[in-house]
């Protein structure tokens, strides 16, 4: 089987150079227009923890974040003037926010550029292995797939979407390596997106090899010391009280695509969607891996077993936004490559690689899009990239009427005063004051564009399924995947 594209090193740096610069432009022209009250919040958030961290506080609490973002005014809604009094709080562990107590020892300016840098260049840089990885796959598709999942909903954000991906695709590719460093260092950069990184993570303990399975014990093992031995009180605050309370203030979120929220949605107790959102995490976890290791033995292809898991793992994760759905890309790219069912895995893949909720609540929405038609660049057939243009951003504009519509018939925004909360409130606090405005205005009208993303992640989930149950396994020239037989050819 050959999974490299034909091409020079010429080829490789024209692909992503385009992908780095047509990012690169949006995000300039975001900063430059002034168009977008949410441009870098999370970002602003991440290296306010970072200041707090290296000032000795505790970067959870409501006190130690407050006056850094509203120096930097990270969250100023203009439809909310109160909004700047809401802090915006980061869920991560201490060893999460290692790499960001250290760009807070930058100005914010310098951090902000070469933080945003770096997450382009590791979207392009995993644009060019993925192309490289689906030889039948178009490199328009694959480009405009990988831009749509990361930029919008991801890199405008600040949150690190560019470096997720990338940690993702080059963990799976250094299993059909056989790389021993590939098998740690990519790991270990999952890390600084923890829910996301549970299910990579115990998919790398079913590696082919053995030193790649010793090498994520042992690198869990170095997390967990390293967590206890320099931040435990602070490790043991997140588990206790962080996590329970971010969980809690999310149910409602208009943006959450998770199990929890859809289960509140339908009437359910928020202590029982919460509980059955974790346990169908971990049955996810599980059952991805069987699903996983069965396409891996019989598509030839190790990675398989990292990108599948992760792709099942994302969509049943209890927490998630659009911006986490980049991690989902690389299993979905593969289920397109298999043969079985590719024009309805193609749709599912611009189901979940374009942010439906993000667009519609942007005025560019309809036009970014209309850009998902880049994915059917064909020079036979430009009446193709004009019809799926076309119908891109009527169904999005679709959306955002409908969104419109029940969000005034149900109810308006009614924006309160935000009162500063007490020195040792959590961020969550005055966070989930602005979730619960915001839920009451559009959590309903959200719901349309949610069960777009919502269908295209049942039918990946259905054709990773069809794909174990029924792609035939060979016998011959096979390698070893703990304990199994892998085709190689």
């Amino acid at each position: 089987m050959t999974l490299e594209r034909p091409g020079g090193v010429a080829a490789r740096f024209l692909f992503a150079g385009s992908l780095i610069a047509i990012m690169s432009a949006c995000v300039l022209a975001w900063a430059t227009l002034h168009v977008d009250d949410g441009l870098f919040v999370d970002a602003k958030a991440f290296f306010c923890a970072g200041q707090a961290l290296d000032a000795g506080r505790d970067p959870y609490l409501n006190a130690s974040l407050t006056g850094c973002e509203i120096k930097l005014q990270t969250l100023q809604l203009h439809d909310w003037p109160g909004s700047r009094n809401i802090v915006v709080p980061v869920p991560l562990p201490p060893v999460a926010m290692l790499p960001f107590a250290l760009l807070a020892l930058l100005p914010f300016g310098a951090a902000i550029v070469l933080w945003t840098g770096l997450n382009v260049a590791s979207a392009a840089w995993a644009a060019e292995l993925l192309r490289r990885a689906f030889p039948a796959l178009s490199a328009p598709f694959i480009g405009t797939m990988v831009v749509l999942s990361v930029l919008p909903a991801g890199i405008r954000l600040g949150q690190p979407s560019g470096i997720v991906l990338l940690a993702v695709v080059a963990a799976g590719l250094a299993l059909r390596a056989r790389s021993r460093v590939g098998a740690i260092v990519w790991p270990a950069v999952l890390a600084i997106q923890p829910h996301v990184a549970v299910a990579p993570f115990a998919s790398m303990l079913f590696a082919p090899f053995r030193a790649a399975r010793w090498a994520v014990v042992a690198l869990g093992a170095g997390l967990l010391a390293v967590s206890v031995a320099f931040a435990g009180h602070l490790s043991f605050e997140y588990v206790t009280r962080v996590l329970p309370a971010h969980a809690d203030a999310n149910l409602l979120d208009a943006s959450q695509l998770a199990l929890p929220s859809a289960l509140s949605l339908a009437g359910v107790a928020p202590h029982v969607a919460l509980a059955l959102g974790d346990a169908a995490f971990l049955l996810a976890i599980v059952a991805g891996i069987v699903i996983a290791t069965r396409v891996a033995r019989s598509s030839a292809r190790p990675e398989a077993l990292v990108w599948l898991t992760t792709m099942i793992g994302t969509i049943a994760a209890p927490h998630l936004h659009t911006q986490q759905l980049s991690c989902v890309l690389p299993g979905a790219l593969l289920l397109c490559s298999l043969g079985t069912s590719p024009r309805l895995a193609r749709a599912a893949v611009y189901g979940v690689a374009i942010p439906w909720v993000s667009l519609m609540s942007l005025k560019w929405g309809p036009g970014f899009a209309l850009a998902a038609a880049a994915g059917e660049w064909r020079k036979p057939s430009p009446w193709r990239l004009l019809a799926v243009a076309g119908f891109a951003a009527a169904f999005c504009g679709f959306l955002i009427g409908l969104a419109l519509l029940l969000a005034h018939l149900i109810h308006p925004l009614h924006p309160v005063a935000i009162v500063p909360p007490p020195a040792a409130a959590l961020a969550e606090q005055t966070w989930a004051i602005g979730i619960a405005v915001d839920s009451a205005a559009f959590r309903i009208a959200t719901v349309p564009a949610r069960m777009v993303t919502w269908a295209a992640e049942l039918v990946l989930l259905g054709l990773a399924v069809t794909a174990a149950r029924f792609l035939p396994l060979h016998r011959k020239d096979v390698v070893r995947l703990n304990g199994t037989s892998v085709p190689t050819g």
